[in-house]
């Protein structure tokens, strides 16, 4: 019989950049990682021995490492750069949509399997289909993201 693992796993490598570089400068950087297929990106402002610098925190692929470092070292050149390899652990998904005031807004769902069975964790709206009916009807992106995955475990529990 063949046993379902309750997770996905995958393995990926996190760099961290240690850089003195302005929020703009690490913004631009931060969008053109994702553009090149980044898993995450987000950075943290540190203060050291009196001077200031920003922590850049990249997840990628394992087989897209190399690639990443040297995309990074063309980025961050004078940075100190470390990598750390590991298995990640993360929730099976599936989407729905959700109608709401005349528009879909797509929701992620993860799961972990028990039993053969799903066991919904997480229930996520998707911020650019909120903001977009939030704009249209003139109410608050919280009001909109909330009806969103209100109506999305209501479809969930209906479907069980």
């Amino acid at each position: 019989m063949h046993h379902l693992h309750p997770f996905l796993t995958d393995e990926t490598s996190t760099i961290q950049i240690w850089c003195a570089r302005t929020g703009a400068e690490v913004a631009w950087a931060m969008e053109k990682l994702f553009q090149k297929g980044a898993l995450d990106v987000f950075f943290s402002p540190l203060a050291q021995n009196g001077s200031f610098c920003i922590k850049v925190t990249v997840l990628c692929p394992r087989a897209q490492e190399h690639f990443f470092l040297e995309l990074i070292g063309k980025m961050f050149s004078d940075s100190r750069i470390s990598l750390t390899r590991q298995t990640r652990y993360k929730l099976h998904r599936d989407f729905i949509k959700v109608r709401m005031y005349g528009e879909e807004v797509r929701v992620k769902c993860g799961y972990m399997l028990q039993e053969k069975s799903k066991t919904y964790l997480q229930v996520v709206p998707e911020y650019e289909d909120c903001k977009l009916v939030a704009k249209s009807t003139g109410l608050a992106l919280k009001t909109i993201y909330d009806l969103a995955k209100s109506l999305a475990l209501q479809q969930l529990n209906t479907a069980r």
